[in-house]
């Protein structure tokens, strides 16, 4: 199974992804497909796909990233499935 995680994994894991890339001061975000595991948002990222956040609510943004990672699924899709494993930590 593959998940879309609104957050560059492995920078905001778990809940509300979204609000603390804003509350953090972020300047970018994005969306990361990645295979589920037992443990909260740790599988092998598939691809990931970055955009600023600019002056963006967590409304705008969901929307941004859900629009960014309908056609980030579609190419992981449509190509070979590879991963990378999460070893690093961003910010």
């Amino acid at each position: 199974m593959l998940n879309v995680h609104f957050s560059l994994l492995p920078r905001w894991r778990g809940a509300a992804p979204v609000q603390r890339a804003i509350l953090a001061g972020d300047e970018e975000t994005g969306v990361s497909i990645i295979s589920l595991e037992a443990t909260l948002d740790t599988g092998p990222v598939h691809l990931e796909r970055a955009i600023p956040i600019g002056d963006d609510d967590a409304g705008e943004l969901t929307r941004r990233l859900a629009v960014l990672g309908a056609q980030a699924l579609i190419d992981v899709l449509a190509s070979p499935i590879s991963w990378i494993t999460q070893l690093r930590n961003r910010g």
